[in-house]
């Protein structure tokens, strides 16, 4: 420690930090500075300054320029790793000269060293003043990232660090591509970028590429009709769900239409081109191995990828998360606001939930709209979810074999009625006919068209 370096004068004015070798030059800015009204502390050496910028509120780091910009060049980077507010003066011997080729100019004042005190006080108060709307802006900034991550459960190490990696990404300009198992909530988290973002305050578009035809995509994504989707998002974002779906025929104009908006072309009383947010139910890497997207779509949507981390792996949000939906759910239908009992919540958190956020919602959901109390229990949610819990070979699983499960549970819990099961997966409907065949289903409309092998209940049978 080198608290014995430091000589604190008075503790109410913004602190000012003195670090010159020359002891003369020390004391003559010493008594300036007590004229001009500031608080102020001395260091004799790098580590003192560093250690002094760490642990207290320094306003302003004055540096004496003994060795050219070395010091100066320093204690800016010191300042820029650590994220400080503080704010930095060059004292200029008489005897030295200073480059500003190696900072930006903007970031730091030079006080030459025949200053006067109304020049002191001059460049002291503009240097406070850049101190005082840094850190006001810094505090607006944060109750913005909390405002904007409210509707994000992060209370496990995995969301934790997703919310990181949506801040900073959140400030960029390029695309962003979020990868993640199907039924993710990506719609949300898509938001979180948007509303983070320099355009936050435009308009936010979704668009499920899955649930449309060729032709409906080059309307909603390529023509200048006002009502598109494309049109609609200008001066905001526009997430394009699911993008692996799209056809090999529209990639390539999808490819320019990132091209596009990376440029924000802009035309006098139009809002600007729209930020392009992407998201995938697989790997990107995959996605390109299985040929689903073209090679130069691949290279434009690598340079940003988010994971989104499944549910199973992050068990310590599902309480909050749940109570979240439930309020959600009560809100939408009207109702009083249900809860969960202890069964009821361990029942939850022992699941796998392949179908992650989707599923969650739609057994909450369920069980809400058929529950006349304003309790949960346990035995009412076995009705939709099961009495198996997690295992280990689920745990193994493959996510083909995963994407399997989900899809044939889902299609048993909706009585084998493809529309509603392909609405619930938030999937295209020839995109389920299409895993059904697969998997080795009869053909829609045929004699037991949603029964693999006649391996399911009669029951499944009629609903078809």
């Amino acid at each position: 420690m080198h608290s014995q370096l430091f000589n604190t004068i008075g503790s109410s004015l913004p602190l000012v930090l003195i670090y010159a070798t020359e002891g003369a030059t020390r004391r003559r800015r010493n008594e300036q500075l007590q004229r001009v009204g500031f608080s102020l502390r001395q260091a004799e050496s790098f580590a003192s300054v560093k250690e002094n910028l760490l642990e207290n509120d320094v306003a302003v780091c004055l540096v004496e320029a003994t060795d050219g910009n070395r010091a100066i060049v320093e204690f800016y980077n010191f300042i820029q790793k650590h994220g400080l507010n503080t704010q930095l003066i060059c004292l200029m011997p008489e005897s030295e000269s200073i480059s500003r080729m190696t900072i930006p100019a903007a970031r730091y004042d030079i006080l030459e060293a025949n200053a006067s005190i109304e020049r002191l006080r001059s460049v002291l108060f503009a240097a406070t003043e850049r101190y005082r709307l840094n850190s006001e802006n810094k505090k607006l900034h944060r109750q913005l990232v909390s405002h904007c991550f409210s509707p994000l459960v992060c209370n496990s190490p995995a969301m934790q660090r997703l919310r990181g990696e949506l801040e900073i990404v959140a400030g960029q300009e390029t695309p962003v591509c979020l990868v993640g198992e199907q039924g993710g909530d990506f719609v949300r988290i898509a938001r979180c970028v948007h509303s983070l973002s320099t355009v936050g305050n435009g308009p936010f578009q979704v668009f499920y590429t899955a649930l449309h035809t060729l032709e409906q995509i080059e309307i909603e994504l390529f023509s200048t009709a006002p009502d598109s989707r494309i049109q609609l998002s200008r001066g905001g974002s526009l997430l394009i769900h699911q993008v692996e779906s799209m056809p090999f025929s529209l990639q390539s104009a999808l490819v320019r239409l990132i091209e596009r908006a990376q440029r924000r072309e802009e035309q006098p009383g139009v809002p600007t081109f729209p930020r392009l947010l992407f998201s995938m139910s697989e790997s990107l890497q995959a996605a390109f191995e299985d040929r689903k997207i073209i090679p130069e779509l691949y290279s434009l949507l690598s340079g940003v990828q988010i994971a989104i981390p499944p549910l199973r792996q992050r068990r310590e949000d599902l309480a909050c998360l749940a109570e979240n939906m439930l309020e959600e759910i009560a809100l939408q239908d009207g109702l009083p606001v249900q809860a969960l009992d202890s069964d009821a919540l361990h029942l939850l958190q022992t699941q796998f939930w392949l179908g992650n956020e989707t599923e969650l919602r739609s057994v909450l959901y369920k069980a809400c709209s058929l529950n006349p109390g304003r309790l949960l229990t346990a035995e009412l949610l076995r009705n939709w979810i099961g009495t198996e819990e997690s295992s280990p070979e689920q745990a193994g699983l493959t996510l083909k074999e995963m994407e399997r499960k989900l899809i044939e549970t889902t299609f048993t819990r909706y009585g084998g009625n493809r529309e509603k099961t392909a609405q619930a997966l938030q999937i295209g409907l020839r995109t389920l006919s299409g895993k059904l065949r697969e998997y080795g289903y009869p053909p829609r409309g045929g004699p037991g068209s949603n029964i693999q092998k006649q391996e399911c209940p009669s029951e499944l049978r009629r609903a078809a």
